[in-house]
């Protein structure tokens, strides 16, 4: 999946999103190599299989996808990458519905996380950690000062990469990137956050008067 753009925001949104940082490396992210993957984006379904494991859990709005290949690997099935199959895709174009995006992207993560009781990857606590050091450095500023060095260490390794942008693209675009960056992670941080309160809380109430014994 090649991300392109057309307006200036679209533009470093797309640059940033296929980086490690944008999207933590994640193999369909302008991948150049083929191979079994953990996660196929806008894939092509083997219908026997989908059938098999009752295709997508409708209860899901976001992260669908993901939690179709969790089980699709549970049940033995496999998804590849073929790096010569390429769609383009044109991200968010603006920070406001890029953060409603990511957002909803950190709630569907938190409930297939719940679902199927797995550990997230440390590529996917990146933006929680992320959005907790800087508001613990916030917060923290009038008792321990030096802690601002959190999100300011944060900011600037933006602001690094904006710049960095800039220069390979020769484009001021670059310089929305650090921005772009900073939105995907601080929103999917806090979806992450609020879909394991919201949907935690709801399987404790669920467990709590499931009957004992019951599946």
């Amino acid at each position: 999946m090649d991300s392109v753009g057309s307006t200036c925001f679209e533009k470093a949104n797309a640059w940033a999103v296929d980086t490690p940082l944008g999207s933590g490396g994640a193999a369909h992210r302008g991948g150049a190599k083929s191979g079994y993957v953990d996660h196929g984006h806008h894939a092509g379904f083997d219908v026997d299989w989908f059938r098999k494991i009752d295709g997508y859990d409708e209860a899901f709005t976001h992260n669908e996808d993901a939690e179709y290949d969790h089980r699709l690997g549970l049940a033995g099935g496999k998804v590849y990458l073929d790096a010569d199959i390429r769609i383009e895709y044109t991200p968010r174009g603006s920070l406001t519905s890029l953060a409603r995006q990511y957002y909803n992207y950190g709630k569907g993560r938190a409930r297939t996380t719940l679902k199927h009781r797995i550990r997230p990857k440390i590529r996917q606590m990146v933006p929680v950690l992320a959005l907790l050091g800087v508001i613990f450095g916030f917060v923290m500023l009038p008792v321990v000062p030096w802690l601002a060095l959190i999100p300011t260490s944060y900011f600037t390794l933006l602001a690094c990469v904006s710049i960095a942008f800039v220069i390979a693209k020769k484009s001021l675009c670059g310089l929305w990137t650090g921005a772009a960056l900073a939105t995907m992670h601080l929103s999917w941080g806090c979806g992450f956050i609020a879909g394991l309160v919201k949907f935690g809380t709801g399987r404790a109430r669920r467990d709590a008067v499931r009957p004992t014994g019951a599946e």
